[in-house]
């Protein structure tokens, strides 16, 4: 629901009187608390655990860098293509 569904309402509802851009930043917030909360609550910080959190610290940085709806979609596929290639090379 915090990954998928909340953050398909706020796109569409908040789409049209936020514009694109401001529309796909605040739909990853959900999705962002949630994953600390869990965090948090099972105190349980594992290697798996940091990775998860660095990459969505990573990805919220690039979309907030981003400045426009467009740029936000292929920054993040660049940083999918990075993130593989980092990972392939290890």
């Amino acid at each position: 629901m915090f990954y998928a569904g909340l953050p398909y309402v706020i796109w569409n509802f908040g789409r049209e009187p936020l514009g694109d851009y401001t529309a796909m930043l605040i739909s990853t917030i959900p999705g962002i608390v949630y994953t600390i909360y869990r965090f948090i609550l099972d105190k349980q910080f594992n290697i798996t655990g940091l990775l998860i959190l660095c990459s969505l610290a990573l990805g919220t940085t690039v979309d907030l860098l981003s400045g426009s709806a467009e740029q936000m979609i292929w920054n993040g596929v660049y940083q999918v293509f990075f993130i593989h290639f980092f990972i392939l090379l290890r």
